[in-house]
């Protein structure tokens, strides 16, 4: 069985050379512990899951507990988890009988949701009853593999203002460690607790920093229905498995203005009673939907990026103007055109229209398809391959607002014998990886939110929104501390918009 195990995680890549006799040993390892699973659990599935999580920069005995962690929670859950699954089960049973029409089903169904709804109440309630017989006021601690890093100044500071309420908002640039925060608040409160994040890459991501000082994580999404003491779930996830946050004390929103989005905003009110922690840069949105967060989960700490000068790089943005040519000027003005149009449609109807409400959707597509091509003008894409090549010694990091330019900038930079790799959302090459088998990294918006980049000094902007938040996180990106050198981004532009945009973006690097 080792043999499959080893000879998968090298197909899958995620293995640099320099690690393999380590991963050779983790193999043999593995094989003595998949000799006594039970005939219930799919060896299978349990190496595929070995190869999700396997991460090379962690000890053996790291790797192993995430093992021991999937074997154990699939083997033992406690009633009220049953019953929790059950539950999801039926929810999703119900959903689809209605889609068929068949309601004598979804009658039946809800008969058994009640009856389990009813259980789960009562298994509740002898909670409570255990609790105020024998005074056991938390839940079991989670087991730790090894010591958190040690808190900043203001990390330290985020953190108790947090603990003074137990429900708030953390809002810190990108680039300085609310992560940390976060892992931090999990140790000081020792609940169950479910994280919350938009993405699969998020997920991914944080299960990866869990495990590294906690036992005990599982990962709930897709076909994954891990229940851990710790849990990692996606907006997505939660929305389709309510019932979820009822297993859980403690509850953390990674990137939560997502929160206020139409399709997970009752979410909101499902939290009362629990400990809540929002982790954001940018909580305010354009929809102006963030005060139905803010209304229920106040901000508790804010630092802006001029707050923390000492723990982030000086950064300066340096315009670049480029021209279009005569055809691309007139495409250009028929996009705007329309733009005009559609614009001035507005002041037909009110707010409260749906009317109102498509014109802003198609408002919105237009502006997408500007942005989109601006990104591919042929100025622009020559402009960041000579940018991309003065710096080719170094760590640089090219945004764009589109596939196609992201992967043509990539190529002319390799037909320049500049290794470069694209990134979106077709294509993720190892970020780990960035700095040392290729130096240029060319990404599209998938980016933009959350995810932790390697530092680097070297920016280079084809195009971007207006969206105060793509802004930030954009310059964010050149902010953590690299080699005590100044960051440099450059932003291209083409149009009056575009220099707004520009300086905007000056703006944000001045106030730091």
């Amino acid at each position: 069985m080792y043999d499959e195990v080893y000879r998968k995680l090298r197909k899958s890549g995620k293995i640099p050379k320099e690690a393999h006799r380590y991963a050779f040993k983790f193999c043999r390892k593995v094989e003595k512990k998949l000799r006594f699973l039970d005939d219930a659990i799919d060896a299978l599935q349990v190496v595929n899951r070995i190869i999700d999580y396997f991460d090379p920069n962690v000890s053996i005995n790291a790797n192993l507990a995430v093992l021991d962690n999937y074997i154990s929670a699939e083997q033992e859950y406690d009633k009220k988890t049953q019953v929790l699954r059950e539950i999801d089960y039926i929810e999703d049973l119900i959903d689809e009988a209605r889609e068929l029409g068949d309601f004598d089903t979804v009658r039946e169904l809800e008969n058994e949701l009640r009856k389990l709804k009813l259980e789960l109440k009562r298994l509740e309630k002898e909670k409570r009853i255990v609790k105020k017989k024998y005074k056991v006021y938390s839940e079991a601690t989670p087991l730790f593999l090894k010591e958190l890093p040690k808190l900043r100044d203001y990390q330290l500071e985020a953190l108790n203002s947090w603990l003074g309420r137990r429900k708030g908002i953390i809002v810190l640039p990108p680039g300085t460690g609310k992560t940390i925060i976060g892992l931090h608040t999990i140790k000081n409160l020792g609940r169950n607790t479910l994280i919350v994040v938009p993405t699969v890459e998020l997920l991914r991501q944080w299960l990866r920093e869990l495990r590294k000082y906690f036992n005990n994580v599982g990962c709930f999404y897709g076909e994954n229905k891990d229940i851990g003491v710790i849990t990692v779930t996606t907006y997505a996830s939660l929305i389709r498995h309510k019932g979820l946050l009822l297993y859980f004390d403690l509850v953390i929103f990674d990137e939560i203005h997502h929160l206020a989005a139409p399709k997970y905003s009752e979410v909101l009110e499902k939290l009362d009673g629990k400990a809540v922690l929002g982790l954001t840069s940018t909580p305010e949105r354009e929809d102006n939907r963030h005060t139905l967060i803010l209304s229920r989960i106040p901000v508790v700490y804010r630092r802006h990026f001029k707050d923390l000068r000492s723990w982030l790089s000086e950064v300066e943005v340096v315009p670049v103007r480029v021209k279009l040519d005569e055809e691309e000027k007139k495409a250009l003005k028929k996009i705007e055109r329309k733009i005009r149009y559609v614009s001035g449609l507005l002041y037909s109807f009110s707010e409260e229209d749906e009317d109102y409400r498509d014109i802003i959707r198609v408002l919105m597509n237009l502006s997408t398809i500007k942005r989109i091509f601006l990104s591919e003008v042929k100025s622009k894409i020559e402009k960041a391959v000579k940018l991309a090549e003065k710096h080719f010694s170094e760590r640089v990091l090219i945004f764009t607002e589109s596939i196609k330019s992201c992967e043509l900038i990539a190529r002319k930079l390799r037909e320049e014998s500049i290794n470069a790799q694209p990134y979106h959302s077709f294509h993720k090459p190892l970020l780990r990886l960035w700095g040392r088998d290729f130096n240029v990294l060319v990404a599209v918006r998938c980016l933009d939110e959350g995810l932790d980049v390697p530092a680097c000094k070297i920016g280079v902007l084809v195009s971007s929104s207006k969206s105060m938040r793509q802004l930030t996180q954009r310059l964010g990106r050149l902010l953590r501390p690299y080699q005590n050198t100044k960051a440099v981004l450059y932003a291209l532009y083409a149009t009056l918009d575009e220099w707004r945009t520009v300086t905007r973006l000056k703006a944000l690097a001045f106030e730091r």
